[in-house]
């Protein structure tokens, strides 16, 4: 067993941590889910998968790093560098199938969330089916890098590799990165094009935007496969998988975020009752920071769908009365409600099938 060094410690220190947090998210949206009367949806479920993979990944930076990550693989013994070798070489596949439930389950919520015309929903479908396609062509071109697999982490026998699987990684790794920027533009586009108050368009936007830091360990990662060396991954493969890990974890926490909506509102209500309280009894007659800033955030915000039809709704106070809705004992006074309706002709016997059905009653 080879001594720790730098790399060690921090990937380590990454996988615990990330990991983690991840983790502590997820369970928070499964919260929100289960005891906020929405239940388990099936992009949980494969965001949960996608996250019990990336454990795998974890499990093989934990062996990697007690077997010579850091170190020249030429100074390993020879059992070492075939642990470690193959460690690295399970690990890819980890990360190719926890990208792929990942990405599906953002586009599932996607999908669900602000599939309001058809061109969206031609998207969502055609990004499920690229990433459907990059992680079988990602998966099975990763297992037969060697033939025989074998060959990768046990190099005396006879067997051959690709010459250029640095390459490989790269434009995996690309493409993987294209589709996390196309799966981000996608809901903020929608959100901008809504028909809804501004503060919560850009309180919404702001949300969805938490997955530009994905991308960012996304790109880091395909730089860092320019200094790969499948023949000495011990000592150059440290870095990459720091980025695959931040990249997956984060990816599983930003998209859950959006979901936390319930624990938002009761934190702004904690808020509200200890310290804009206490701010109030101080300032009477003017309205506090905590109003103004979390006042518009919207009570409950409800969409319905219907082919290419959008029907939403919200409730909140309006900015110009919150200091005088304190005169008032009851939180129903002075609140804006804002409903917008956008219905497709064609969609209209989605909307009222009753027209329809009695044509002579026109």
């Amino acid at each position: 067993m080879a001594g720790l060094d730098y790399w060690s410690y921090v990937l380590v220190s990454v996988s615990i941590i990330s990991g983690t947090l991840a983790t502590i998210i997820f369970v928070l949206r499964l919260c929100c889910r289960r005891f906020g009367g929405a239940g388990i949806k099936s992009e949980d479920f494969l965001m949960g998968i996608g996250l019990l993979f990336s454990y795998g990944l974890v499990v093989c930076t934990f062996i990697a790093v007690f077997n010579g990550v850091g170190h020249h693989i030429g100074s390993l013994p020879e059992g070492t560098r075939r642990r470690v070798t193959l460690v690295f070489w399970l690990g890819q596949k980890f990360w190719i199938i926890s990208q792929v439930f990942v990405k599906v389950s953002i586009l599932e919520l996607v999908r669900k969330l602000f599939s309001t015309t058809r061109r969206l929903r031609i998207t969502v479908t055609a990004l499920l089916t690229l990433t459907v396609v990059w992680g079988v062509i990602a998966f099975i071109g990763d297992i037969f890098l060697c033939w025989p697999p074998q060959h990768f982490w046990i190099k005396n026998m006879d067997g051959h590799c690709m010459n250029s699987q640095r390459a490989f990684f790269m434009v995996i790794g690309s493409v993987s990165l294209v589709e996390d920027i196309v799966i981000l533009l996608v809901p903020l586009i929608e959100v901008w094009q809504m028909h809804m108050a501004p503060r919560q368009k850009v309180q919404i936007m702001l949300l969805v935007s938490l997955g530009c830091l994905a991308c960012i360990f996304s790109l880091l990662r395909v730089i860092e496969l320019r200094h790969y060396a499948t023949e000495n991954v011990t000592a150059s493969g440290a870095l990459e998988t720091i980025w695959a890990l931040l990249e997956l974890h984060c990816a599983v926490a930003c998209s859950s975020l959006i979901l936390l909506t319930p624990i938002y509102r009761r934190c702004h209500q904690f808020w509200k009752s200890n310290c804009c309280s206490q701010r109030q009894v101080k300032n009477t007659g003017r309205s506090s920071d905590c109003d103004y800033i979390f006042g518009t955030w919207p009570y409950d915000v409800s969409f319905w769908h219907g082919g290419g039809s959008q029907l939403q709704s919200e409730a909140c106070y309006a900015p110009e009365a919150l200091s005088a809705a304190k005169e008032f004992s009851s939180d129903t006074r002075n609140i804006t409600v804002q409903t917008s309706i956008d219905q497709v002709v064609d969609d209209r016997a989605v909307a009222f099938p009753s027209e329809e059905a009695s044509p002579e009653s026109v």
